[in-house]
């Protein structure tokens, strides 16, 4: 990897992960491979390698930018159908990244059915020549080593199918904690189709960080057995969209069910309902990509009521602002009080001239969505001369009043 890729990666690590600061710590995470896809020279789509009956398990240093395969077995199968088996490779104690050579402790090819049919080993990639009969041997073991002996008339095709396959993965991107490596390179004809790729892999982890970034637990207010929808990914470092699904469930004995994300521009949510007549605090715990990454989520239940001071559609209780009206709810920190109530941009519990000075340096500047700029007020995606009325008006004031309030 050139330094300006290292850079970028690292870059990027820390921006995903919402360090604050100017630069990620070296650190260690957990990760989990997602996806793995392997092209040809001028492939559009790639074929997508089948490992669901893989049992490894990954760590990644983000700052070498190097994922290690801490324990199982990597198993990766290629096929043209359920049926129809092109080859599998097996993989344990893989190392790589950076650009770098991979090592392992162990590498092989398991040959498929599907070779057999067209005359080839496409692990030993060599074809069976015009008597159609393998003739040859191709080995691998111990530990990474492989050989191939060729005889009759077959003629070979390529190298071995060998641990360089995955050798010389480097960084593509970092997109919602989900890290992409490759290692595609033009080795015959370079790719000619407009979006395609050279030859090579590109697999997908997911690198676990800590959730919830906000430093606390997620919360709730809910009527006692009413189902209450809860943004549980609204203050972690990843997309609004990313798979969920419940680790612990609900500790009094409520519901806790996730609802994907209807689409772009959704969110997935998790809808919470207690058990009737409860009254108290519950809690339960949620995943994300199959329990890697965990977060917990405290809900306050209370009697149900349709009282609504500002008369914005959501009742007092559950309300992060219950005088000042904010339908969407946004809440930037996730910590209880909403944008449109909370100036208080030091945190420091009162709004004064200090936070008048931090907001100023906020003017003009875009607020994209679903986690706004604080000093975007009624959360319309810009800070602007309606924020600037709205922050006038709780000049002065702590933030709420709010039913959230931990």
């Amino acid at each position: 990897m050139t330094p300006h890729a290292r850079t970028t990666l690292h870059a990027a690590v820390a921006a995903s992960l919402a360090v604050v600061g100017g630069g990620a710590d070296a650190a260690t995470y957990t990760a989990l491979l997602t996806k793995a896809v392997e092209y040809s020279n001028s492939a559009t789509l790639g074929a997508t390698l089948n490992i669901t009956s893989s049992t490894a398990t990954w760590s990644y240093d983000d700052l070498t930018g190097i994922l290690t395969q801490t324990a199982g077995v990597l198993n990766a199968r290629s096929a043209v159908s359920p049926s129809s088996t092109l080859y599998r490779i097996s993989i344990t104690g893989l190392v790589v990244g950076n650009g770098a050579p991979a090592t392992a402790t162990g590498f092989q090819c398991l040959e498929g059915n599907f070779g057999q049919t067209v005359g080839a080993s496409l692990c030993g990639n060599y074809n069976f020549g015009a008597n159609q009969v393998d003739e040859s041997t191709a080995t691998w073991g111990p530990g990474t080593a492989a050989s191939r002996t060729l005889g009759g008339d077959d003629v070979a095709d390529g190298p071995q199918v060998t641990l360089e396959r995955v050798a010389d993965l480097d960084f593509v991107s970092w997109v919602d904690g989900s890290l992409i490596l490759g290692n595609a390179t033009c080795t015959g004809p370079c790719t000619t189709t407009v979006g395609g790729f050279n030859a090579g892999y590109q697999w997908t982890w997911f690198v676990s960080t800590l959730i919830p970034e906000n430093g606390g637990p997620d919360f709730a207010v809910a009527g006692s057995g009413l189902p209450t929808s809860i943004r549980v990914l609204n203050n972690d470092p990843i997309g609004p969209t990313a798979a969920v699904t419940i680790v612990s469930p609900p500790s009094q004995g409520g519901t806790a069910v996730v609802v994907p994300s209807p689409g772009p521009g959704g969110q997935t949510t998790v809808t919470y309902t207690s058990p009737p007549g409860f009254l108290g605090t519950e809690t339960f715990v949620y995943g994300i990509y199959n329990g890697l990454g965990q977060g917990w989520v405290t809900v306050r239940v209370v009697e149900h009521s349709t009282t609504d001071t500002d008369g914005d559609g959501v009742f007092d209780y559950q309300d992060n602002c219950q005088v000042a009206a904010n339908p969407t709810q946004c809440d930037t920190e996730g910590d209880g009080y909403g944008n449109r109530c909370d100036a208080d941009l030091n945190h420091n519990g009162i709004v004064n001239a200090q936070d008048t000075t931090l907001f100023r340096q906020q003017l003009g500047k875009a607020s994209p969505a679903p986690k706004y700029n604080l000093a975007d007020l009624n959360c319309n995606g810009v800070i602007n001369a309606q924020d600037t009325t709205l922050f006038r008006g709780l000049l002065g004031l702590p933030p709420g009043p709010s039913a959230l309030e931990r």
